[in-house]
């Protein structure tokens, strides 16, 4: 990814501090806005902050400026404020799943649906383990896509639980 890009990463649980530690290491320059203002979330992205990212915590509006994408994270509503703003400027919106995704490294088996999906995920990742390899839960079960996707070294699986909104 260019350097000189800009990217926003909207919601800073545990997804949005998996991604925009993956674009600092990219080189990426690095907005991260989240509406929460707590002790603990300020504990946690003050890493982000040292790494060089502008972090902004309590955020009402966007700040202002060009962005060329913004990787969303999966507690954000698509039809957010937020998410409406960006789309009027045209910045592309992309999904800090479908982000982790351009990372992975490992084979990987996404489950969706309506009902079972956690226990799928869960099945899979033991079968997988049972059969002698390496598998990782990911996605809303387990640890962020993005995070699972630069584990090193990578599973020879990535399990991941995939919600319709995502």
């Amino acid at each position: 990814m260019n350097p000189e890009c800009q990217v926003l990463v909207c919601g800073l649980g545990d997804s949005g501090c998996a991604a925009a530690e993956a674009l600092l290491d990219a080189g990426v320059r690095v907005t991260a806005v989240d509406r929460d203002t707590g002790e603990a979330l300020a504990a946690r992205t003050r890493r982000l902050a040292d790494s060089g990212a502008r972090v902004v915590l309590g955020a009402g509006p966007l700040p202002g400026g060009r962005f060329d994408r913004c990787v969303v994270s999966p507690g954000l509503a698509w039809d957010s404020p937020w998410l409406t703003d960006l789309r009027a400027r045209g910045v592309p919106l992309q999904s800090e799943l479908e982000y982790g995704w351009t990372l992975r490294r490992s084979r990987t088996v996404a489950i969706t649906g309506s009902n079972g999906k956690s226990t799928a995920v869960k099945w899979l990742v033991e079968t997988l383990a049972a059969g002698g390899h390496s598998a990782l839960a990911c996605g809303n079960y387990g640890r962020p896509m993005t995070a699972a996707a630069r584990t090193e070294p990578p599973p020879e699986w990535l399990v991941a639980e995939v919600s319709s909104f995502q």
